[in-house]
C-alpha cells in the first residue's frame, strides 16, 4: 500500500534429478523480458534513433496512440519508423507511403504503407489505383494513431501483388512507384 512495487517470493519445489544450476544474471535476464512490454520496447527504439529530449518527448506523445492490434501486429521498432512518417504529415502534406519488400513473400508480393492524416482513405479509393497501377491487393488492415495532443493518423498496411503473377522489383522502381501512387491520390 506505501507504493507501486511489489515483491514476490518464489519457492520452487523439485523431485528428482540433478537440480540445475542456473546463472543468476541469465536468471534476471529471461525474468526481465518476461516482463518487458510493448510499451517500453518503444521507449527504447525511440532513444536509439533520437538525441535524448526528442526521444522522451515523442515517447509521450506516442507511448498510447497504438492500439493492442497494432502492438500484435508489429515490433515497436517497426512503431518508432512510423512516427518518423507520421510526425512530417499535416494538412498540406496529408499521405505517407511506403512501398517495401516483406521478406516471407519474396520478389512475388510487395507490402504498401499508407499513412493518411486526418482522415482513413477508403479502399475504394485506394484499390482502383492500385489495380491501375499492375497490382492486385492481396490483404489489408487498417490502424487508426492518436498521439497525445495531436491529429489522428490512419494506417494502411496492404499486401500486393503483380496482377499478371510476376516478380515485382523495387530496387529500381520503389521511388517511382511512390511518387505516381501519391500524385494519382492527390488528383494529378
Amino acid at each position: 500500500d506505501e507504493g507501486p512495487l511489489v515483491r514476490v517470493h518464489f519457492i520452487i519445489g523439485r523431485s528428482g534429478g540433478a537440480t540445475p544450476d542456473i546463472d543468476r544474471a541469465t536468471l534476471e535476464n529471461e525474468v526481465a523480458a518476461i516482463i518487458r512490454t510493448w510499451t517500453d520496447g518503444l521507449s527504447d527504439a525511440l532513444a536509439l534513433v533520437n538525441p535524448p529530449d526528442k526521444a522522451r518527448a515523442l515517447f509521450n506523445r506516442y507511448r498510447d496512440a497504438f492500439s493492442e492490434g497494432f502492438h500484435e501486429g508489429y515490433s515497436p521498432a517497426v512503431a518508432a519508423g512510423d512516427i518518423r512518417v507520421v510526425e512530417g504529415l499535416s494538412e498540406q502534406r496529408p499521405l505517407g507511403v511506403d512501398f517495401h519488400h516483406r521478406l516471407e513473400e519474396e520478389q512475388r508480393a510487395v507490402g504498401l504503407k499508407v499513412w493518411s492524416f486526418a482522415r482513413p482513405l477508403p479502399l475504394s479509393e485506394r484499390v482502383p489505383v492500385l489495380e491501375n497501377m499492375g497490382f492486385r491487393v492481396v490483404d489489408e488492415r487498417t490502424y487508426q494513431i492518436e498521439p497525445h495532443g495531436g491529429s489522428a493518423v490512419w494506417f494502411h498496411d496492404m499486401l500486393l501483388e503483380r496482377a499478371n503473377g510476376g516478380t515485382i522489383e523495387l530496387d529500381s522502381g520503389k521511388s517511382r512507384l511512390e511518387a505516381a501512387f501519391l500524385m494519382v491520390m492527390r488528383g494529378a
